[in-house]
């Protein structure tokens, strides 16, 4: 299999299934962890009204490379994506993080 990744052929079985494992449970993190923070986070505003925080641009864009990138490794670590293909979009999923940072504002 040359266009599979050769690191992935190399690990036995049972690492690579600890390793998938690993991921998922990983997106399930940060899928409960963004729930929790826009159901039960609050913070008071400048008139001291107490507001719900709202999820935003960059948290579905955590939230989607979250999940994403690690259902991508699992496919490259289990030999169905070739090398390119893995390059390609983990390069695709690193722009779409980092574009639009110098149009965030604080506030």
């Amino acid at each position: 299999m040359p266009d599979s990744l050769a690191v992935a052929h190399s690990l036995p079985e049972a690492a690579r299934a600890y390793i998938a494992y690993a991921l998922v449970v990983l997106m399930f993190i940060a899928l409960l962890g963004v729930l929790a923070i826009a159901l039960f986070y609050r913070k008071t505003d400048k008139n001291g009204k107490d507001r719900r925080v709202r999820i935003r641009r960059r948290t579905i864009q955590l939230l989607a490379v979250s999940f994403v990138v690690p259902t991508v490794l699992i496919l490259a670590l289990d030999g169905i994506l070739v090398r390119e293909a893995l390059a390609t979009l983990l390069g695709t999923f690193l722009g779409y993080v980092l574009s639009g940072i110098g149009e965030e504002t604080r506030g």
